[in-house]
């Protein structure tokens, strides 16, 4: 089953949103950017988007948009987007008519895909997106308990403890992104599997314990990280800014 807005989890943290009406072509695109760590939720209609984007909008990063939908045209969802925020849009469409490309670029798409695309090309095309969209000095930082400085820049997906870079698979970083945005909350495993994975967890899955043990290695936030019984996992109150 495709991840829809049914099951959209509450926590906080960066996701991409497709909006894609072709359920096989949505499941491709989906399997694709999950093997590469990547968050993805999933609307089929003009409507569902909107609900979803009412709810949601502060978390998405990026919003894969098809122009032929069920209920409506696109192209009213980037409107939407672009009256209230400056979320990248990128369109993706069998439509190849210039005027329609030009007009979604006018009217405030980052980017145009004409449909079919390759795979390659497609991942290429986020980076190269992501590389002209993400404004520099996105910078935050967090001083441990035991005096380490953690330097997270948001769009460069890097973590430096002191001055050394600590590698981190897209996985950890999805996974420490959403315990650092609700730092002093506790974020359910159920949550932090779906920010990673983009569909529900299967009980006893042990993934997200894996990922949190090498976190708090690679991070040296053992005291940090804390397990809460029965529900998931916290980020206690440091040093940040």
């Amino acid at each position: 089953m495709i991840a829809g807005i049914a099951h959209a989890p509450q926590a906080m943290y960066v996701m991409i949103l497709l909006v894609e009406d072709d359920p096989n072509l949505a499941r491709s695109i989906i399997d694709l950017l999950q093997l590469e760590g990547e968050s993805v939720q999933h609307v089929a209609t003009v409507t569902a988007c909107r609900e979803f984007l009412d709810n949601n909008l502060g978390n998405v990063e990026i919003v894969l948009l098809d122009l032929m939908l069920p209920d409506g045209d696109g192209g009213e969802i980037l409107h939407y987007i672009r009256r209230v925020s400056d979320t990248t849009v990128v369109v993706m469409s069998a439509i190849t008519e210039n005027d329609r490309m030009v007009n979604s670029l006018q009217d405030g798409a980052d980017d145009y895909l004409t449909k079919p695309f390759e795979p390659d090309f497609f991942l290429a095309k986020l980076a190269s997106i992501r590389r002209r969209t993400d404004a520099p000095g996105d910078i935050q930082t967090y001083r441990s308990l035991n005096g380490d400085m953690l330097t997270i820049d948001w769009h460069s997906r890097l973590v430096r403890r002191g001055n050394t870079e600590v590698q981190l698979t897209s996985s950890e970083f999805h996974i420490f992104a959403c315990l650092l945005r609700n730092w002093g909350r506790t974020v359910s495993k159920e949550n932090l599997y779906e920010s990673v994975k983009g569909k529900k967890m299967i009980n006893g899955d042990r993934v997200i314990d894996m990922h949190i043990s090498r976190l708090r290695s690679r991070l040296g936030l053992q005291k940090e990280i804390q397990t809460v019984w029965g529900r998931g996992y916290v980020l206690i109150r440091s040093n940040m800014s």
